[in-house]
């Protein structure tokens, strides 16, 4: 498979969130994405992400947001908000962005190319790219909460 634009890939997971938000949030459609440059702040919050590779690229998909946001996509899968802890919160965010990740990986075997996942990565804190890697970062807003999604992406060499 000839590697595609870090931008392409970035659609591709915009994509792929919007069908999952679709699924599990009915009425949540109109969606504003923003792209913006990674910096040292971009992504310093709660992170859910998921290696994928093939023979010609390397990279990490993801999702980033505030307590609060984690705290809402979580309620969007699990439903309950009282019986959310740290631990299910995680989780929760974890089984996102397999789920999104499944989807785009769907979506190149419709392509005709393949592809494999890692396992999905849950963290608290800061995740700075190396200069390796290319960042690229979809910011939006659902129901007054800030997700970012991103791309860390690494060709082969």
């Amino acid at each position: 498979m000839k590697n595609k634009h870090p931008d392409e890939w970035l659609k591709m997971l915009q994509t792929a969130f919007q069908e999952v938000l679709n699924e599990f949030a009915r009425g949540v459609t109109n969606l504003d994405y923003q792209l913006e440059a990674c910096d040292d702040e971009s992504l310093h919050r709660h992170i859910a992400m998921v290696e994928m590779f093939a023979d010609d690229f390397q990279m990490h998909v993801g999702l980033a947001t505030e307590m609060s946001g984690a705290t809402f996509l979580s309620q969007l899968l699990l439903g309950d908000e009282d019986l959310l802890d740290e631990y299910l919160r995680a989780d929760a965010l974890g089984e996102m962005i397999n789920i999104i990740t499944g989807r785009i990986k769907r979506n190149l075997l419709d392509e005709g190319a393949g592809s494999d996942l890692g396992i999905p990565i849950v963290i608290e804190g800061r995740l700075i790219p190396i200069s390796r890697h290319e960042c690229h970062i979809s910011t939006m807003i659902l129901c007054n909460q800030k997700v970012q999604l991103f791309v860390l992406v690494k060709p082969y060499s």
